[in-house]
């Protein structure tokens, strides 16, 4: 609870607002799906990706390319917010502004 309070919380909180002054508006939603779905996956990912856990004695446990795994997911994940801030875009520049 305190690592979320003290650490978490401000970290995304500021990603967020520095992600909001430096992207385009039409590219917001999509960044901010990514960085929920990708910071999701990494805070579950820590304990093997730090190798917590293995022990010389036993060398089956953990012994798969953990890393190489979250960073396929990694490209996974930013290949869906490309792709989704892409459409954004598309739609964005496709409707007609109203003037009044």
């Amino acid at each position: 609870m305190v690592a979320h309070d003290a650490i978490l919380a401000p970290l995304v909180l500021g990603l967020t607002l520095l992600g909001s002054r430096l992207l385009p508006g039409w590219l917001h939603g999509p960044a901010a799906a990514g960085l929920v779905v990708l910071g999701s996956l990494t805070l579950v990912a820590v304990p093997v990706l730090g190798l917590f856990g293995a022990r010389p004695d036993n060398p089956t446990l953990l012994d798969r390319p953990y890393l190489t795994g979250w960073l396929a997911l990694a490209g996974v994940v930013l290949a869906g917010v490309a792709v989704a801030g892409l459409r954004a875009h598309r739609r964005s520049r496709d409707t007609p502004v109203e003037v009044r």
